[in-house]
């Protein structure tokens, strides 16, 4: 009988589920698109209620559209955006929306946090998150039962199961200790969390639990049917995107931009936590990229991304003197910024809506390309991935500023690569190997010449205006906090 896996990738703008053969092969694929509420600048909500409905929904039509019995789905994988916070009551009831982590409220509890830790942490962990609501929401603090993150959720709700992956406990904010695979309970006293509502530990690919009788009636999938814990969507989609070899780049193109550099073998890391030296290696970050560009297409008033990816094709390459700087609030790991603001800067009545997008796309560039510059001589292929990835253009625009040449496969994503992980997890067999056969698969996209030299002379004044953008921005904030 031959048997497949199905993988899900909770993204910030969609759930995506894929029903695979063995060796990655998609049978079908569904997603389907959810919001985020703002209510306040810096605020980022979801209901993670709406995530377990997508599911359910997902499930089933992959098993309709495949035609596969639900007794040979062999393993399930979840992957998600990390690390945004589901807080649970003692019944497992969401207590309240779900803080995306791109959320950026909790800044005087960052700054109270860092006062304790050793080493500081930002907006993008869970930390500072859990102590704002303990600040400013007690009757829901009071109510918590366990935290999860956004893929643990989907976990629970399948296995019953309260879980976290070693990679994504590394991002609670300083109260795990990797040493030991265990919450730090020490620091969690000195913060004054309940030790109980952490969840439990496992390795990334460790079998969790499986279907639930209730969950198998609500999804379709068999019962008793292996769900792993999962992870976090990077290494997902580096698993979806075969970058799986020493040498090779990922820049992630989803909510945020990102790079990765792989600097070592990937039998060392699958279990996690994945990123570190001699592991997958964070070369560059900005919380900035599916965000920005979502802003702006909203603001120029397109549906989708179809037209403005077709007109941008025609702009020329530094859209003619416009430059658009993606919001600042994380800019690497280490540059922090608590604005969410964005800038337009050489706006004339010439530009076109096509010259500000084309914009935001070279400005995500520029800004990875401040990184890539230190790891340039050791990048073997350049893997492109994530929802941006799917534009031509982008893929150009990114081509062209770091002038390298980049891979893309149109089937592959978080979702296929949590599949995989799933399918590892339940036999250990031949992970790399399958990947590879992804990029394998890679369309190719080799740089123009004469783009490359254009966009050096627009690398130069990037530089210029971003030093004094950041300069103008940081006062600014000084005044707001004074």
């Amino acid at each position: 009988m031959n048997t497949y896996l199905i993988g899900f990738d909770l993204g910030s703008h969609s759930t995506k589920g894929v029903l695979i053969s063995e060796d990655g092969i998609s049978l079908a694929s569904r997603s389907l698109e959810h919001y985020t509420n703002m209510p306040e600048p810096g605020w980022q909500e979801q209901d993670p209620d709406r995530w377990w409905e997508e599911f359910k929904e997902i499930s089933k039509t992959l098993l309709s559209e495949s035609n596969v019995n639900p007794d040979q789905v062999k393993a399930v994988g979840i992957t998600g955006f990390v690390p945004g916070m589901v807080m649970l009551d003692k019944d497992d009831r969401s207590i309240r929306p779900a803080l995306m982590h791109t959320d950026t409220r909790a800044g005087s509890q960052l700054k109270y946090i860092n006062g304790i830790l050793e080493s500081p942490i930002s907006h993008g962990f869970l930390l500072p998150k859990l102590m704002w609501v303990m600040d400013n929401e007690k009757k829901n603090y009071s109510r918590i039962s366990k935290i999860l993150v956004p893929h643990s959720f989907i976990v629970q709700r399948l296995t019953g199961r309260y879980s976290c992956d070693t990679d994504t406990a590394t991002i609670f904010g300083g109260v795990y200790n990797g040493s030991g695979k265990e919450w730090s309970w020490q620091i969690c006293t000195k913060l004054g969390i309940e030790k109980n509502i952490l969840p439990d530990i496992y390795n990334a690919d460790s079998i969790v639990g499986t279907i639930s009788q209730n969950a198998a009636v609500l999804t379709g999938l068999a019962e008793g049917t292996p769900v792993i814990a999962g992870t976090g969507d990077t290494f997902a989609a580096l698993l979806g995107c075969g970058a799986v070899l020493h040498g090779d780049m990922m820049v992630y193109l989803g909510t945020s931009g990102t790079q990765l550099f792989i600097d070592g073998e990937l039998r060392d890391f699958i279990h996690g936590p994945h990123f570190g030296s001699g592991r997958a290696e964070f070369t560059g970050r900005i919380i900035s990229c599916g965000d920005s560009m979502q802003h702006y297409r909203e603001i120029l008033g397109f549906r989708d991304w179809a037209i403005p990816d077709k007109e941008a094709l025609g702009i020329n390459p530094g859209s003619d003197g416009l430059f658009a700087f993606p919001h600042l609030k994380q800019k690497r790991d280490t540059e922090l910024s608590e604005g969410d603001r964005e800038t337009i800067f050489g706006l004339e009545r010439s530009h076109t809506p096509w010259h500000i997008y084309r914009a935001v796309m070279e400005g995500i560039a520029y800004n990875l390309k401040t990184s890539f510059l230190d790891y340039e001589s050791k990048v073997k292929r350049l893997i492109l991935s994530g929802g941006g990835a799917r534009s031509r253009v982008f893929r150009e625009i990114i081509g062209g500023i770091l002038d390298t040449t980049v891979y893309f496969n149109q089937s592959g994503n978080g979702a296929i690569g949590v599949a995989l992980l799933a399918g590892y997890g339940s036999s250990e067999a031949g992970l790399k190997e399958k990947s590879l056969k992804i990029s394998d698969r890679a369309v190719i996209t080799t740089p123009n010449k004469d783009t490359v030299l254009e966009y050096k002379k627009y690398y130069k004044k990037y530089l210029k205006l971003r030093e004094v953008i950041e300069d103008l921005y940081e006062e600014q904030e000084i005044e707001e906090d004074e």
